[in-house]
């Protein structure tokens, strides 16, 4: 009742919130789509990393935090060389894949725990991968949804985020009741990364939907 009644509004004012012309865009509703996909197995999902490091690998907890930090570096440095150099070069959807790829890796690499390296040192690469993979992905997101309607980019950032971060929060919600859930508590986390994992691998065809900008060196940049 509240969605029509605000879409009902947003259609009749002079002035809306949100440009319905532009939520009616099929690239809009795929670039969106990915970007809960983006934010459920890129920020929510991460949150229990160092829980995970804590109890499957006996980690202290100076060590299982800094695997966060470790991906944010990872991700910062790979942001910049995307934008800056990557864009201008391929487009939007070869480095959207490639980022997916590697967050589904990341992930992929976080539910084993092999025998011959130490737990730090394989989470760490684990998050950097995931990193890699989250820095590599978000520059194009980011500005293919831009280039649909380029006189609306606060509503458009705005959106964006709100979906980065509903996926965000439904991953976490999601991996909180399956731990409440189940006798083995942490211990279920490998099964819960191999599955968001998975899904990261199932919604990357998608991204054939994403607008790819005609002319890569004038790509926009935020």
């Amino acid at each position: 009742m509240f969605a029509g009644a605000f879409w009902y509004r947003q259609e009749h004012s002079p002035s809306p919130i949100l440009p319905l012309a532009l939520l009616k865009q099929r690239q809009f509703a795929v670039v969106n789509g990915l970007n809960l996909l983006y934010g459920a197995a890129a920020f929510g999902i991460f949150s229990l990393v160092p829980l995970y490091a804590q109890t499957r690998f006996g980690m202290p907890p100076l060590e299982a935090g800094a695997l966060l930090a470790i991906r944010a570096a990872a991700m910062a440095v790979m942001s910049t060389v995307t934008a800056l150099l990557i864009l201008q070069r391929f487009g939007y959807r070869r480095p959207m894949l490639a980022g997916f790829v590697l967050v589904a890796l990341g992930l992929l690499m976080l539910s084993v725990s092999p025998a011959l390296i130490s737990g730090f040192a394989w989470l760490t690469v684990s998050c950097v991968v995931c990193g890699l993979g989250i820095g590599l992905a978000g520059p194009p997101s980011n500005n293919a949804s831009l280039q649909l309607m380029p006189t609306e980019i606060a509503a458009i950032s705005g959106l964006r985020a709100t979906f980065r971060q509903t996926g965000g929060i439904i991953s976490i919600s999601i991996a909180a009741a399956v731990i409440a859930g189940s006798a083995a508590g942490p211990r279920v986390l490998p099964y819960v990364f191999t599955t968001l994992a998975v899904l990261t691998v199932i919604g990357a065809p998608a991204i054939i939907g994403v607008p790819e900008n005609p002319n890569p060196l004038n790509a926009p940049r935020t």
